[in-house]
């Protein structure tokens, strides 16, 4: 058993199928704590980062340059979009995502011994 992964959250999002998934919560709830759960049968810790790109950054101009995909409020009951290129490429619906994912990853009932680290904002 290893003692810790440590994972870039907006990969895992991009990996993580949104088809099994109806609304935020399902996906918020269901596939991505599953995705922590599974990495915990593994290893002791896990630890879950999310990018932040600042506004005066090399990363940021570029991402501005590409354009921005279509807004979507990101709540509980709304819909996922089965485009996900276009959703992730809108800052604000990333930012209410990870948001989202932080908080009910927060409420993960983790098995004795095991420890879930996650960055917000």
């Amino acid at each position: 058993m290893s003692w810790g992964k440590v994972f870039d959250g907006a990969a895992v999002v991009h990996f993580l199928p949104f088809q099994a998934s109806l609304t935020f919560r399902d996906y918020a709830e269901y596939t991505f704590p599953a995705f922590v759960r599974n990495q915990l049968s593994t290893t002791s810790r896990v630890d879950i980062v999310w990018d932040i790109y600042r506004p005066d950054s090399l990363k940021e101009s570029t991402r501005t340059k590409r354009g921005s995909g279509k807004r979507k409020k990101v709540t509980d009951n709304t819909r996922l979009l089965q485009n996900r290129k276009s959703f992730m490429e809108d800052p604000f619906n990333k930012e209410e995502l990870f948001s989202l994912l932080s908080e009910k990853v927060k409420c993960l009932a983790v098995p004795q011994g095991k420890t879930v680290f996650i960055t917000s904002g």
